[in-house]
């Protein structure tokens, strides 16, 4: 079963789907992104292709993580607790979604 199918079968609408993917591409990308501005922020580079060089030199960084000692997956890592945010945003919207839901349905005396 696949992420987005587990979803559904949470009743996740598209906007709370969103909420998990976009917290999992957020957190995946953190580490590069901090990579570039906190160890690179001093690379003078001119132009694109050396900007290009510096977020290259980032996205090793962080996939070296992954293949040499001591095995620290950093950015896989930061994308569970993306989506650990996204999960918690989007039970959050599911709640008031079901909440106004119950609210809208009128009661019937039998």
């Amino acid at each position: 079963m696949g992420i987005n199918q587990a979803m559904k079968n949470r009743d996740y609408n598209v906007k709370e789907r969103a909420y998990v993917i976009s917290g999992i591409l957020a957190g995946a990308l953190a580490p590069v992104v901090g990579a570039r501005y906190l160890l690179f922020h001093n690379a003078d580079v001119h132009g694109v292709a050396g900007e290009v060089a510096i977020w290259g030199l980032s996205l090793l960084v962080n996939g070296s993580t992954m293949i040499f000692r001591p095995y620290w997956p950093v950015p896989a890592y930061t994308a569970v607790a993306g989506m650990a945010a996204g999960t918690i945003a989007a039970e959050s919207s599911r709640m008031k979604r079901s909440r106004k839901a119950l609210e809208n349905i009128e009661p019937t005396i039998d």
